[in-house]
């Protein structure tokens, strides 16, 4: 029998709750930024389908990020060798397992230890399905009921996994009240995971396998956060949900890192987010109540708040009632529904949608600010829209306004992983555009097109290698903190900083200048939002 998957480590036990059934604790005092909880493997993994294709289904390096730790979308041209074949992306060459034509390795390692472990189980099952693909639930109910036949999953781990809650009973009821098609996808996805198999199990306890699924995974991404598939650590899925989390999870290929976000005492339980803690109390307790079964009462929910704020703004005109703020939110929502339906066929449509939906909110800023939803999520998705029509100059304007006055407020921590992120993309398009400038290109009529629309940003009198030097060193040392040393995303930044020659901890010049620099793109940030 393999060795069990229990973390390298470890400062936190779990015990039960008062309301939420099983939690996990802090076994000491943890700092901010300090490693909880380090796993090297979970219990079972998978990609989803789309992720197939550009996915190692044992380490979970995908391909398509490869060189820069960035989404192809915010990546550019990406300095590496070498491109796949089967996928089209650059980087690691994925090759197809040649049995089953559907899961993807990045070498022999990873081929035979995924063999080892599962895959022997399954690659016959996914051959004879070729070319369909079972669904990331089903394939990973799959993988856990032939390893349990097959005695490859220790007593120990698996013993933690009966723990979990499988809200079986509050799936049935749900079907019965109106949620049919949930219950419906349950039975039918318990059905094709009995059936393929072969467990001598009853059809019940194959339902409750799912719903544990269904409930219990984590969201497993890339170092960046680009969501990937399905991620069971029984441990990992001890902690509960708060709308203010104290800790966040992060991934490194196939390492699952916890790490706190603020100081907790020892024996405070460890709680992560569940769902976005940016959308308002009226679209997060309804989603946790309709995915998880619980009505949140955390501080934030029980007061009507969001990140600290009150959804209903204290400063709201005797004009406009909590209804028309209501409805001005569901417009902002169609929007992004909009752009998401038109960036099909016309991108640049698709981002007259977006801009669209922030018009609505722009004259309304003194009580609506930048930071709450929908209006924040239509500039975030704007960014990522203008750079993949090459509009980076509008695209950097929109990304410093995040970094000055979104992100402090919805990634507080200096060091959350995601903000660390952010920074990143901000550095890369700063070095784009500034490389636009010097660039004879640049003087394109389409660029300064560009220019005009941000007010010149570029032409700001701003020591750009200054800014740019000094987010790189900030990212360096925060990173370690977000992401970990060992992190694939530190090691990336580490060795772009190297290829940079901005190795040296002292950029030569007084703070005091550096920081006139960045109050300089402040200031136009607060002008041209």
């Amino acid at each position: 029998m393999p060795p069990s998957t229990l973390p390298l480590i470890s400062k936190s036990y779990p015990s039960t709750t008062l309301n939420a059934g099983n939690g996990l604790f802090a076994l000491a005092d943890i700092e901010a930024g300090e490693l909880i909880v380090r796993t090297p493997y979970a219990l079972v993994a998978v990609p989803d389908s789309p992720h197939l294709n550009d996915t190692c289904s044992h380490c979970f390096v995908c391909v398509s990020e490869v060189g820069t730790s960035l989404p192809p979308a915010l990546r550019g041209d990406a300095d590496v060798e070498g491109e796949d074949e089967d996928s089209g992306a650059v980087g690691v060459t994925l090759r197809k397992c040649t049995g089953c034509q559907i899961v993807r390795y990045c070498g022999k390692d990873c081929q035979t230890a995924s063999w080892k472990k599962s895959h022997k189980y399954t690659c016959k099952i996914f051959k004879s399905l070729y070319p369909d693909v079972l669904p990331n639930t089903v394939r990973m109910a799959l993988e856990l009921l032939l390893r349990r036949k097959n005695l490859s999953i220790p007593d120990e781990d698996w013993g933690a996994l009966m723990k979990l809650g499988h809200h079986l009973d509050d799936f049935r009821n749900a079907g019965a009240e109106g949620g049919a098609e949930t219950w419906q996808n349950v039975e039918l996805m318990a059905k094709a995971a009995k059936e393929y198999s072969g467990t001598k199990e009853s059809l019940e306890f194959v339902q409750m396998v799912i719903c544990r699924i269904m409930t219990n995974t984590l969201t497993l991404t890339t170092p960046v956060y680009t969501p990937l598939g399905l991620y069971l650590s029984p441990l990992l899925s001890t902690c509960n949900h708060s709308c203010r989390p104290n800790a966040v999870i992060s991934y490194s290929e196939s390492y699952a890192s916890l790490r706190a976000l603020m100081p907790i005492a020892k024996d405070d339980e460890i709680y992560i987010s569940y769902c976005d803690i940016t959308h308002l109390t009226s679209t997060r307790r309804p989603e946790l109540l309709s995915r998880y079964f619980f009505n949140c009462q955390c501080p934030e929910c029980s007061a009507n708040m969001t990140l600290g704020n009150l959804d209903t703004p204290p400063n709201l005109p005797p004009s406009l009632s909590t209804q028309d703020l209501s409805d001005l939110e569901a417009r902002g929502a169609e929007a992004l529904i909009d752009y998401r339906t038109r960036k099909q066929t016309s991108r640049s449509e698709a981002i007259s949608s977006l801009r669209a939906g922030m018009a609505l909110f722009k004259p309304l800023q003194s009580f609506f600010p930048l930071y709450r939803q929908p209006y924040a999520l239509l500039r975030s998705e704007l960014v990522v829209a203008l750079i993949e029509t090459q509009d980076h100059a509008g695209a950097l304007g929109h990304t410093l306004v995040k970094h000055f006055l979104i992100d402090p407020v919805h990634l507080q921590q200096p060091f959350h992983p995601l903000r660390v992120v952010h920074m990143y993309v901000l550095w890369k398009l700063l070095v784009e555009v500034e490389g636009q400038v010097q660039d004879a290109a640049a003087s394109s009529t389409d660029f300064k097109r560009q220019l005009r629309e941000w007010k010149d940003v570029r032409s700001l009198a701003v020591d750009k290698s200054v800014v740019i030097w000094s987010l790189m060193r900030d990212m360096r040392d925060l990173v370690k903190i977000g992401h970990g040393p060992e992190s694939v995303f530190a090691k990336t930044i580490e060795r772009e900083i190297d290829a940079a020659g901005m190795g040296v901890k002292d950029g030569g010049w007084p703070k005091k200048y550096e920081e006139e620099q960045w109050e300089k793109l402040r200031k136009w940030a607060e002008k041209n939002t």
